[in-house]
């Protein structure tokens, strides 16, 4: 035990084979807020990666640093995820939400609901990251992810001022062209049958 203790000490840079006696290493002010800017900077380190980029791996333990974030109001806490929208994107959008602002009741009442979901299969990868309470929704602390191809299951549904409503289990990704599809083969057929029903 003593042979691989002293091994270890020497592969971390200490070259001295004695051991050192007195208190451990109590990080000053100036080495707290380095660990602190470090992390605002990026929040996604682990404390093990704060306390190396602040050159105090030798210095203090892993715990140890992870206490001295929490001190400083950084907690870990798993990654909010949010969908990935371009700039285009995000301003088609606002222009769309402001032009429902000028409808009336009766141009409110065709509009259509529909939305898809779609069901995890497999476990999804969790990342933590370093950040205040309350702060879970502001976009420096969550991840942009883009869905890719997994094994999964996506109900598309859709439901309407009147009642009618809707729902199908659908094969692969959900997109424009199949998108109309379930558009002309679930509201159409239904809208017209209930239409031509009450004549």
């Amino acid at each position: 035990m003593t042979v691989s203790r002293f091994r270890k000490r020497f592969c971390k840079g200490d070259k001295s084979p004695v051991s050192k006696s007195g208190t451990k290493h109590k990080p000053q002010g100036h080495e707290i807020f380095c660990m602190k800017r470090i992390s605002n900077q990026n929040p996604f380190l682990s404390g093990r990666e704060v306390r190396d980029e602040a050159r105090l791996n030798f210095k203090i333990f892993i715990p140890t640093a992870n206490r001295y974030l929490r001190n400083m109001g950084l907690f870990g806490r798993i990654s909010r995820r949010i969908n990935y929208h371009s700039p285009k994107n995000m301003c088609r959008r606002r222009k769309f939400c402001l032009s429902v602002k000028t409808w009336n009741f009766e141009r409110r009442q065709q509009v259509v609901f529909t939305d898809e979901v779609r069901v995890e299969l497999e476990s999804m990868h969790w990342m933590f990251v370093w950040r205040p309470i309350g702060a879970r929704n502001q976009k420096k602390y969550c991840i942009k992810w883009k869905y890719n191809e997994r094994r999964s299951l996506m109900f598309w549904s859709l439901i309407c001022a009147d009642g009618r409503r809707d729902i199908v289990c659908c094969e692969g990704t959900m997109e424009s062209v199949k998108y109309c599809s379930y558009l002309q083969n679930i509201f159409v057929i239904i809208w017209y049958e209930q239409n031509t029903a009450t004549r």
